[in-house]
């Protein structure tokens, strides 16, 4: 994950883990109806990942994922306040700050019900760059899964360099090659996708 906004909730002040009830996966998918709801586009979670491991072949989080910090940013465009980003470290685990995240942007878009605000005023405040595309996966996961496909750093962090590495993953890890991985290619393609080099 990219250096984090602000400063870092100590690991001693987090909310319990026991703080909300609720799986990854229900809230990933209420994530997504919300941002439904407000005409969202371009989501992108991003999520600091530990292994490639910890991402499925269609770049979601898995369910039992071990993040490296618990911490969470969203990003995406609201149609009237442009590229906005909320970012929560609170909670002990991390689909407990997206969580945290889905409930405070439930409580902005029922500010509309009320007519003191309009065309989304109170998203304005979160303003931020976007940063990608895609539930689930960020840059960072992506260059991780680029890394380890290849057995190579990533820097100098170019789209040339993307591209080579690419390359190379994608012959190592072809699924018609002696020693290929299904699993590996799609997590590959799934991270091109996300740093603008697919099909490159």
């Amino acid at each position: 994950m990219r250096a984090w906004p602000g400063a870092a909730t100590p690991p001693d002040a987090r909310r319990s883990r026991f703080a909300f009830k609720v799986t990854a996966g229900g809230t990933l998918h209420e994530l997504e109806e919300e941002l439904g709801r407000i005409r969202a586009r371009d989501a992108f979670l991003e999520v600091d990942v530990r292994s490639h491991r910890d991402i499925r072949q269609d770049g979601r989080m898995r369910a039992d994922a071990s993040p490296a910090s618990p911490g969470v940013a969203l990003y995406f465009t609201h149609p009237s306040a442009g590229d906005l980003r909320f970012a929560c470290d609170g909670y002990e685990v991390w689909h407990h700050n997206v969580r945290a995240i889905l409930l405070t942007l439930e409580a902005l878009r029922s500010i509309d019900r009320y007519g003191a605000v309009r065309d989304g005023e109170q998203f304005r405040g979160f303003r931020a760059l976007p940063s990608g595309v895609g539930l689930s996966m960020g840059v960072t996961a992506a260059l991780r899964i680029f890394e380890e496909a290849t057995d190579e750093r990533t820097e100098p962090r170019t789209p040339e360099r993307f591209r080579e590495l690419y390359r190379m993953a994608r012959s190592r890890w072809h699924p018609d090659r002696t020693g290929g991985d299904r699993t590996r290619w799609d997590q590959v393609e799934a991270a091109a996708r996300v740093l603008g080099v697919a099909n490159a």
